[in-house]
């Protein structure tokens, strides 16, 4: 890699204010910096600040376009943002992903849980001992340019005015400042420069840890994750507005209800929005067990304490667990109408689809490095805040379709995180157990002396670090965690030993062998930290290989029926595919194909990694078993 050309690129850009229903419209890029540690390169291009229109020369256009052709490698510092941006300048790279490295990825190889949360000028600080300063002199100079022109033309954030200073302060400006013309030059072609130093310092990093292997597989996720930005998921309008509607007349009872009891105990106007007087409540007058405490060291009322005290309370139902219940329930609901109304909800950000007015589109963020596991964060929609399971038919996934002509195939891995529990304690029960296909929630039920279901919520809560008051409130019996270690003494091993690990080290590896990072004051998360991570890992090896699968389809000659197979979103452990809606021997041979590159994605393990299908033929909450040989 060192005897190639490599050159350091970055992008300052705009977002837009409207969408287009094609795909995602990125930012606009307004000016774009370069290094390869010995040169540097800059064009900033005129905006005009009323309209937001960049005017670009075309032969500027073409000098970028020279530049970046000239070069083997190309560096970005998040190369998702940066390709998307210059694509919307007809400057396509999206033909030299295998090119493109970012050091964005590479920090997350290094140091999954960085303070720095990955950003570039705190990386060069810490490694490199580069100050900011030029940052901040940019923030000057646009807060002083946003004063000069009117309220309605400036943009949401500071961020999203970064080429004012040269339209307010430049020569032909409102207000000529020559101490202020150039400071986004100097600005962007400091980051270039960063980008270059820490792209040196990263790569010398990942050599001496031996985890290219590690980078190289995030970075062929990247064009996976440009796709699935690109493409998107359709919701239906009247299905959402009738589902907020439903959910605002659901939050009222439930408010009703939390009043009527706080009545009882002095509150004469409650208010479940009110942190103090539920805190007062639940504690004050209702004597709530103690489970959490806050930062500050008062008791906690976060979803986890309400889960906590819930399940202690269960047993000896009365005032202090209805009242629990019903809070928790009232702040999943909020939270899912927040998600269909509001600046940021799917109403708003909904693209509309052409000639189907009934119809939008989200189209939605991954971000690799968005969690200290292998795990992605999304919004957009926030896949962690989609239930698979919702009784109560106030679901989110009720409102999601699939395109006109289109059906979904859901294909989702099963028991993925317990598979991994037992290689990873190998604990020989339960790999035997999953060997031979057996039902692993009744082995435990019947070594435990629970039911069934009881049993499931056991094995989940172990794989999340259940601790001793969430099993016993689980099972109602005194010490259940050690009656659980009993049966299933290897996993409790694993647990002691990866908390030993994480106090020692400060950090666990995965299956594949990706090290991620543990708080220092959360050593006993350090076995879900290195289970989730290998379940992000799997999934990552599912995308990579699927999208490997479905390229090649696509410049196979054959019928265009194939090139309509696209994965559109990954939710949980999970990969949704958009087809069209005809069932057909092309059908069945794609899916089967998509099914082995699935289960053979998790081969390390050791153990089968099986996956389930689902057919989604109009709404994502009715979805229907599918069977595929």
């Amino acid at each position: 890699m060192s005897a190639q050309k490599v050159l350091a690129a970055d992008t300052e850009g705009f977002p837009p204010r409207q969408q287009n229903e094609d795909r995602r419209t990125p930012n606009t890029p307004f000016a774009v910096s370069a290094s390869d540690g010995k040169n540097l390169w800059y064009w900033e291009w005129r905006v005009n600040y009323k309209t937001r229109k960049v005017t670009i020369p075309s032969e500027e256009l073409s000098e970028v376009i020279s530049l970046f052709d000239s070069y083997d490698r190309i560096v970005f510092h998040n190369a998702g943002y940066d390709v998307s941006s210059l694509q919307s300048v007809d400057i396509d790279l999206t033909k030299r992903w295998e090119d493109i490295d970012d050091t964005i990825l590479m920090s997350h190889v290094l140091e999954s849980n960085s303070l720095t949360r990955h950003r570039l000028k705190e990386l060069c600080k810490i490694h490199l001992d580069i100050d900011s300063s030029d940052e901040k002199e940019l923030h000057a100079a646009v807060v002083s340019a946003r004063r000069k022109i009117p309220l309605k033309w400036r943009g949401p954030a500071v961020e999203s005015d970064y080429f004012l200073p040269r339209e307010v302060f430049g020569p032909d400006g409102l207000s000529p400042n020559p101490r202020w013309e150039r400071v986004l030059q100097k600005y962007s072609q400091r980051d270039a420069e960063r980008e270059w130093m820490i792209y040196c310092h990263f790569i010398e990093g990942l050599r001496q840890r031996k985890a290219f292997a590690l980078y190289e597989r995030e970075r062929k996720l990247l064009p996976v994750i440009y796709d699935l930005e690109n493409r998107g998921m359709t919701f239906c309008v009247k299905t959402a507005n009738r589902l907020s509607k439903k959910l605002k007349k659901e939050l009222e009872s439930l408010d009703l209800k939390v009043c009527s009891i706080a009545e009882k105990y002095g509150f004469s106007n409650f208010n479940c929005r009110s942190y103090p007087q539920k805190n007062a409540l639940i504690y004050g007058k209702l004597n709530a067990p103690r489970v959490k405490r806050t930062s500050k060291g008062s008791q906690s009322i976060d979803v986890d304490a309400l889960e906590k005290i819930q399940k202690l309370t269960e047993h000896k139902k009365g005032d202090l667990y209805d009242v629990v219940s019903l809070l928790r329930s009232y702040g999943k609901l909020k939270t899912r109408n927040g998600y269909l109304e509001g600046s940021g909800g799917y109403l708003t950000l909904g693209v509309p689809v052409k000639d189907d007015r009934t119809r939008r589109i989200l189209y939605p963020s991954y971000n690799q490095v968005g969690t200290s596991t292998t795990r992605f964060s999304s919004s957009n929609p926030n896949g962690q805040n989609i239930e698979k399971v919702d009784e109560s038919g106030l679901g989110l996934r009720s409102v999601f379709f699939p395109r006109k002509d289109s059906w979904w195939y859901c294909v989702d891995y099963s028991q993925l995180e317990l598979r991994i529990l037992a290689v990873l304690a190998k604990e020989t029960s339960l790999i035997k157990c999953f060997r031979d296909n057996e039902d692993v929630h009744q082995l435990t039920a019947d070594r435990c002396g629970i039911s069934r279901s009881e049993a499931k919520n056991v094995n989940y809560a172990t794989t999340y670090g259940g601790g001793t008051v969430r099993l016993e409130a689980m099972t109602g019996i005194k010490n259940f965690k050690s009656i659980f270690f009993s049966a299933y003494p290897q996993v409790e091993q694993f647990l002691q030993s990866s908390v030993a690990k994480a106090r020692k080290d400060r950090f666990i590896e995965t299956k594949f062998g990706y090290r991620l990072y543990v708080p220092s004051e959360r050593p006993y998360a350090s076995s879900n930290y290195c289970i989730q991570g290998t379940a992000g890992d799997v999934l990552k090896n599912a995308m990579i290989a699927v999208h490997g699968y479905l390229e090649r389809l696509q410049d196979n000659p054959l019928p265009v029926f194939e090139r309509k197979f696209r994965l559109i979103a990954c939710i949980h452990d999970e990969l949704i595919f958009e087809a069209p809606n005809v069932e057909n021997k092309i059908t069945k041979t794609i899916l089967s194909g998509i099914k082995s590159c699935m289960e053979r994605a998790g081969k390390e393990l050791g153990i089968l990694t099986p996956v389930d299908f689902s057919i989604v033929k109009d709404n994502w909450s009715n979805k229907e078993d599918y069977h595929v040989d």
